[in-house]
């Protein structure tokens, strides 16, 4: 007899802790995982056919400072879109990476720029080049599928 209660007892805890731990059945919906917005770009030849004022006089709200210049990270194949990139000496630019599917690095060795966009995230990063000459532009983990380019500051 004295068992059987020790066995009840135990299994009416572990029932009464199950139901604790699942939550116990609220009423309110599971929320609904979204996926980030496709990202657009239109590649052109160099950065400054790509730019864009950023509002607020150059510091907008979102970080942004100086001339925007979109930067699209490609898989299949693995670009830059530009991968012809050319930059004013000492002005500051924003560069506004999308979305990829895979994570990337910008990387120019030659200006000391190293940036990590992660997969699926959109990254703004701001650079003020101010060392003038033709540098290489590679993705680090991509390069050997031929991620690269060429930054040039004038």
């Amino acid at each position: 007899m004295r068992i059987r209660t020790l066995i009840g007892s135990a299994l009416l805890v572990t029932a009464v802790l199950g139901l604790t731990a699942c939550g116990g059945g609220d009423d309110e919906p599971d929320p609904t995982p979204t996926s980030p917005p496709a990202a657009t770009a239109t590649p052109t030849a160099t950065a400054t056919a790509t730019a864009e004022p950023a509002p607020d006089g150059g510091n907008g709200g979102n970080g942004a400072m100086g001339t925007v210049v979109n930067i699209e990270l490609t898989e299949n194949p693995f670009t830059f879109e530009p991968d012809t990139l050319t930059f004013d000496a000492g002005t500051t630019y924003t560069l506004s990476f999308n979305a990829p599917r895979e994570f990337h690095t910008f990387t120019v060795d030659g200006l000391g720029i190293d940036i990590f966009i992660n997969a699926g995230e959109a990254l703004q990063e701001v650079i003020t080049p101010s060392t003038v000459g033709e540098f290489e532009l590679i993705c680090i983990p991509h390069e050997g599928f031929g991620m690269k380019g060429t930054v040039t500051v004038q």
